[in-house]
């Protein structure tokens, strides 16, 4: 009997407990977009920063003339020297591309924090009921 009064208040309870659970998932969305949001603009922002310090850092090694003349003054191998002009190709290439790097490495990290979806999850409801009354 008790049973089935309380199966008898699932049609009133029911979708009022179900409002309520949707407005606390909106609620909490809301607050994580925002936790998102800002993980992804610190996320970008540090892509960002890293390749800059590896820009200059290329920079650098490829204005030190002095290292490059001295070097190739010393080097007297021909297969050393072309290794030399090897490096320093492949320094001018990979600082060519860091800003297509840097691009490509932001734009994955939007896309990977753009349209969060909001989840509910399912919620199971337990009637107490006191011995006195089952």
């Amino acid at each position: 009997e008790t049973r089935a009064r309380l199966a008898e208040l699932w049609p009133t309870l029911g979708p009022s407990l179900e409002r309520q659970l949707r407005t606390e998932v909106d609620k909490r969305f809301r607050r994580l977009a925002k936790e998102l949001d800002k993980r992804c603009a610190e996320e970008v922002a540090a892509v960002g920063e890293v390749l800059a310090e590896l820009e200059r850092s290329i920079r650098d090694a490829l204005d030190d003339t002095e290292h490059w003349e001295q070097i190739s003054l010393f080097e007297t191998q021909s297969a050393e020297r072309e290794q030399l002009r090897a490096d320093r190709a492949a320094l001018e290439e990979r600082l060519a591309q860091l800003p297509e790097i840097r691009d490509r490495e932001q734009d994955a990290l939007r896309r990977r924090y753009a349209d969060p979806v909001p989840r509910l999850f399912p919620a199971a409801v337990a009637f107490l009921v006191p011995s006195a009354l089952a």
